[in-house]
């Protein structure tokens, strides 16, 4: 997850051409929609894109059919699209915290939300995790939403850990995502994002993977490690791994990467700290060998 500034786009003006310009697609079945839908862009910005403000449309076929092929295929008026997809967040998702983007993904679903199938606001880079997010849009009270690149602050703070669970011994560990506590985004918002968002990327199985090579190379993982002959401490563990963290925070631009995420979590627990460094000196002094993960 990353704050973005969204891209400079007359939204309205955009609107107001497709409805008066014959050489757009949507030009002829817009008409009847252009009101309620100049509404619904106001409304959006107003409310941040929260889905308890903004409402889902039913639009007719032929409109929404359009609207989708101006998406697919952008004129030049909608240039938006493709710096939205390669430009405004090309190292760190916004919306999961993966390694990057190639993608846009509509905030509110342009399958409910047709109406803002065009909309920039509504639009945010994304990687594959726009094809696994939820097409829930908000939960039982107003805090719960998906948290949006463009309106929610709070995303320089770190907002959730991956904590590392199982037994250690045998190889059989698991992730779970817990949220931090945050200033400026409610715990609730940050539930329903992982809810809805996290746990359904492959952000889970990138971290397990990420554990099985850190039981066994320290130092590919934590790099500041000088090399995988040094004897480790829990307090020299710490250090090397926050020297990492600041790294990748600053390679991503975000405390919400998936790499700083993971050692992150590795860090606050002192009982997995505590296994890594036994583990890790255990092998150094050839007392146990490597840990063989299934693949």
């Amino acid at each position: 997850m990353k704050k973005l500034q969204p891209p400079k786009v007359y939204d309205l003006a955009i609107l107001k051409e497709m409805k008066t310009n014959t050489s757009w697609a949507a030009n002829p079945f817009i008409n009847g929609s252009f009101k309620s839908m100049r509404s619904d862009y106001i409304t959006y910005r107003r409310n941040k894109g929260s889905a308890f403000f903004v409402s889902e449309v039913i639009m007719e076929t032929s409109l929404k059919t359009k609207l989708i092929q101006h998406f697919d295929n952008p004129r030049a008026e909608l240039s938006y699209i493709d710096n939205i997809r390669y430009r405004l967040s090309p190292n760190c998702c916004p919306t999961c915290g993966g390694e990057g983007t190639f993608s846009v993904d509509h905030y509110l679903p342009k399958a409910s939300f047709p109406n803002l199938t065009l909309y920039s606001l509504n639009l945010v880079p994304a990687c594959d995790c726009n094809y696994k997010r939820s097409s829930v849009v908000r939960g039982a009270t107003p805090n719960e939403t998906a948290i949006h690149p463009y309106f929610d602050d709070g995303l320089d703070e770190r907002l959730m850990k991956a904590e590392i669970i199982g037994n250690l011994d045998e190889e059989d560990i698991d992730v779970n995502f817990v949220p931090l506590p945050c200033q400026r985004i409610h715990v609730d918002k940050i539930r329903f994002h992982i809810e809805n968002v996290i746990n359904r990327t492959r952000a889970k199985t990138w971290m397990i993977g990420r554990w099985s090579t850190l039981v066994n190379n320290t130092n590919t993982i934590v790099t500041t490690i000088p090399n995988q002959d040094t004897i480790l401490t829990n307090a020299s563990l710490k250090d090397f791994i926050d020297k990492n963290i600041l790294a990748h925070d600053d390679e991503h631009k975000s405390p919400n990467n998936w790499k700083s995420m993971f050692l992150y979590g590795v860090k606050e627990s002192n009982s997995v700290i505590n296994w890594l460094v036994n583990n890790h000196n255990n092998r150094v002094r050839g007392l146990s060998e490597a840990l063989r993960f299934e693949e």
